[in-house]
């Protein structure tokens, strides 16, 4: 198999785009819910290295994507999430939080007044 390749699914048809993109939403999604309920409560011992970053996020969204993968044959031929291709999986999740994070604080900034007034 070739390495994951982000141009493969742009080349692919919208449909199969939507399913790809559909995919790695719900990973994303399923990493942060996890993420969120494996914080440390304050009641709980700190132990080292239990602090909740964007880290471990990536890295439940890779095991998700995995999950995924290994259940269906069309994503697996797709992208291969072998060494390398979990780097640029990691960095292409970064990126699409990185929107989302942008998106939702210019709405939050236009909710909060920062429109203009006729």
């Amino acid at each position: 198999m070739q390495p994951f390749d982000p141009t493969m699914v742009e080349k692919l048809p919208w449909l199969m785009q939507a399913v790809v993109y559909l995919a790695i939403f719900i990973a994303t999604s399923l990493a942060m819910f996890w993420g969120y309920h494996k914080q440390p409560t304050g009641k709980e011992k700190k132990h080292e290295g239990s602090e909740f970053s964007e880290v471990a996020l990536m890295r439940e969204a890779v095991e998700a994507l995995t999950c995924i993968a290994q259940r269906s044959e069309s994503f697996v031929k797709l992208i291969d999430l072998r060494a390398q291709s979990e780097v640029r999986i990691v960095e292409a999740v970064e990126g699409i939080l990185a929107h989302l994070r942008e998106e939702a604080s210019y709405e939050h900034g236009w909710r909060a007044g920062g429109r203009r007034r006729g």
